[in-house]
């Protein structure tokens, strides 16, 4: 079997390549052109316009749609679209994103973006697969970086290489990658439900407590600041429940010192709040610091500073690499005190970021807000029991384990499916030994 990845970049001598492929550039197999650029005047009822916003890693998104009135948009420039037309966007934070015009989407128009348009040669699902593999992005990458704003023109497009199959191969390498496509949409959904679900929960276990959900109105409630929750909890500061400390101050090393310490920064930790250790980068350290800024397992790692919308994200550490790891500045290590259980402290600090309390009481700076140790340590908060404590964390964890196997399959269709946009399926078509 040849080697994922290697069929989707052209071999130097031309040798590697299946029978009956060749390379080829994009504008020797389809025509490429602009969009009309400014939209012209709104209408709620009018044409849709394809923006780089409704373009969805291989997928058309409803998601702010702009509608125009028809009478105003210039015929004149080939607007409008017709399934197969794949639009790949110019410019900004998602230049090179790529999706094909489906027959819902025709006669749509495109925005500020490039259109490329099949010909008999290139079958338009193969052609946008052909453009969301790796090496092509990586070319996108290379081409649009060379301006300060990322940007893509119509002849980069145009003299961007991809495989060329003969058409009944281009058509089972696509129907493949649709129905990867397809899972993975599905897989999405579902792991969108359980986030919305666990939010759900929360929010009715911080505000009734172990109550069931049909009785929660014979729940007796108080109200803070920051949450409604049952009136038999007590309050406390977070200062109360937990000691905190900020991280240690340095700049993080793209080349790993040869006797460097592991250390866990923002990065690690995703909006979601779950630590990824499995890009951790290594520092140098004085060795009388280390024990300073060490996290254990069990401790938490709250992001006090970055942009306003992360801002509060919060992970519970668990098994860590390599013994001693220490956190970054922008981490708050939150240590539990005695009496507090560090998973129901980890919800709560989950239930205050849904609530939005860290998003709204963030300081704002250029580019960033701050949530920092006095203020989070000030902040009150409503206390159940020790029982309704592990309770509480016991019915969150087993959620987030049913959230952890379907993200989990989510992550494995979505790098499935790159790797099969880079021809790995060549395989299942037959066409490779």
């Amino acid at each position: 079997m040849s080697d994922i990845g290697k069929l989707a970049t052209p071999p130097p001598n031309g040798d590697g390549a299946p029978d009956g492929w060749r390379f080829t550039e994009i504008g020797s197999v389809a025509s490429v052109r602009y969009g009309i650029g400014q939209p012209p005047e709104e209408d709620p009822n009018g044409v849709p316009v394809l923006r780089a916003t409704n373009v969805k890693r291989g997928r058309l998104s409803r998601e702010g749609l702009l509608r125009v009135r028809r009478g105003a948009i210039p015929e004149s420039r080939n607007p409008f679209l017709k399934t197969g037309d794949i639009i790949v966007v110019r410019s900004g934070a998602y230049t090179g994103d790529v999706a094909m015009v489906t027959p819902e989407w025709a006669g749509s128009i495109a925005g500020y973006d490039l259109i490329v348009s099949p010909n008999e040669a290139l079958d338009p699902e193969f052609g946008a697969f052909s453009l969301l593999s790796n090496s092509v992005k990586d070319y996108f990458r290379g081409q649009r970086d060379r301006s300060a704003q990322p940007h893509l023109n119509r002849q980069q497009l145009e003299s961007t290489v991809i495989p060329l199959p003969p058409l009944p191969e281009q058509r089972a390498i696509a129907h493949v990658l649709r129905t990867v496509q397809r899972a993975r949409e599905a897989t999405e959904k579902v792991v969108a439900a359980s986030k919305q679900l666990k939010k759900f929960v929360l929010r009715h276990l911080f505000t009734y407590g172990l109550e069931r959900f049909d009785h929660a109105d014979r729940v007796e409630t108080r109200e803070l600041e920051t949450s409604v929750f049952p009136a038999s909890w007590t309050t406390a500061r977070i200062q109360d429940l937990a000691n905190l400390k900020y991280g240690y101050c340095t700049s993080i090393p793209r080349t790993p010192p040869p006797e460097g310490v592991d250390i866990i920064s923002t990065a690690e930790i995703t909006n979601d709040g779950i630590l990824d250790l499995s890009k951790l980068r290594t520092i140098e350290m004085p060795p009388h610091l280390v024990d300073r800024y060490t996290v254990n397992q069990g401790d938490l790692l709250f992001n006090w500073r970055n942009s306003q919308e992360h801002v509060g994200k919060t992970a519970l550490v668990g098994t860590l690499r390599t013994e001693p790891t220490v956190f970054a500045s922008f981490l708050i290590r939150m240590r539990s005190r005695k009496g507090s259980d560090n998973r129901f402290l980890h919800f709560l600090v989950r239930h205050l970021r849904d609530q939005r309390i860290f998003f709204k009481q963030s300081r704002r700076a250029v580019n960033q807000a701050n949530f920092n140790a006095n203020e989070l340590g000030a902040l009150e908060v409503a206390v159940p029991t020790d029982h309704e404590q592990r309770e509480i964390a016991a019915i969150m964890s087993s959620l987030d384990i049913k959230g952890l196997c379907a993200g989990i399959r989510w992550t494995s269709s979505r790098d499935g499916f790159h790797e099969l946009a880079n021809f790995g399926t060549l395989a299942v078509c037959g066409t490779t030994n």
